[in-house]
């Protein structure tokens, strides 16, 4: 109690209750100054739920009350909420080279959502979507997003649209709307690669095979990315037979003057040719970069060197 007292926050105290009526503007600040005043085992052992102004709380509000670190999270992200509903997620497009020729061959979608008046990226947003139970329905828009601008500012190449293998429960079920937004645009299914983020967070790479073998059955390839940065992903290497693999940029940075990654990066674009696997080289940012990978016959490159991220006009 003291701390609200302190604060100047005005409440009411009825045994263990504590009872707090504030304005939506000021809800978040409020909350905040509570979880700097308390420890965190204090802000997980509290419990809290949020209600309508003049609400009396009834059996039902108290069994759903939630601890108040992620009530706190849930308000810190509403701004999802209101972006989601105002529909303002849009996708930036980046391209993705060929080598050889020095055309694009493809751009990646990546989901931008409006915050404050600026775009914040997927890992904000994911986040946010996170402490709404809403990660599913997130990459869901961020697909069916990256389709709808892909027509909408005119993108001939092929498409790479990200997805996480943690937010499909079922392939055909989740692909369904992905399929639908498709065929409304008149974007045939060969032109889309399907990237796998995120992959050090699998921990059930057969369901991961099945969503990718279901994925192929409907004529879509599929692109692993971050090879090179972990254990796991050269496992899923195994599992997922992908068409493309990214080199992680962490090991593409200053490759060509640092002898560790120039022979790991090395053996790796030495397997995935043998086993037939395109080979995108990412996060290309300087020429010798570029002239490093050419070199070795790397078929696709990718990075601010060559082009940022940007939405499409149209």
């Amino acid at each position: 109690m003291a701390l609200l007292r302190d604060a100047g926050i005005a409440y009411e105290h009825t045994g263990e209750l504590v009872s707090l009526e504030l304005a939506d503007a000021s809800l978040r600040e409020v909350l905040e100054r509570i979880e700097v005043g308390l420890t965190s085992a204090e802000c997980d052992a509290a419990r809290a739920v949020l209600l309508d102004a003049g609400e009396t709380p009834s059996l039902s509000d108290y069994l759903r009350a939630d601890a108040l670190t992620r009530v706190i999270s849930m308000v810190r992200s509403r701004w999802l909420l209101d972006a989601l509903g105002e529909q303002t997620p849009v996708s930036f497009f980046q391209p993705i080279f060929d080598v050889a020729t020095g055309a694009i061959f493809a751009r990646e979608a990546l989901l931008r959502v409006e915050r404050d008046g600026a775009y914040v990226g997927p890992g904000e947003a994911f986040r946010a979507a996170s402490d709404h139970d809403m990660t599913q329905y997130l990459d869901r828009v961020a697909r069916e997003t990256a389709i709808a601008s892909a027509a909408r500012g005119g993108v001939r190449e092929n498409i790479f649209v990200n997805f996480l293998p943690s937010a499909i429960y079922d392939p055909r079920t989740c692909l369904a709307t992905t399929v639908r937004a498709l065929a409304e645009h008149n974007i045939a299914s060969d032109r889309i690669v399907f990237e796998v983020v995120e992959s050090d967070r699998i921990h059930d790479p057969n369901h991961l095979s099945r969503i990718i073998d279901s994925y192929r059955a409907q004529g879509f390839r599929v692109a692993l990315d971050d090879l090179g940065a972990g254990y796991s992903s050269f496992t899923l290497l195994n599992h997922l037979r992908p068409d493309f693999v990214k080199l992680d940029m962490e090991l593409i940075r200053d490759v060509d003057r640092d002898p560790f990654k120039s022979v790991l990066a090395s053996k790796l674009i030495d397997a995935a040719t043998d086993l037939g696997i395109a080979i995108i080289a990412e996060g290309i940012e300087r020429e010798e970069e570029l002239a490093w990978v050419r070199e070795r016959k790397v078929g696709y490159v990718q990075g601010y060197l060559l082009g940022r991220p940007e939405l499409l006009a149209g």
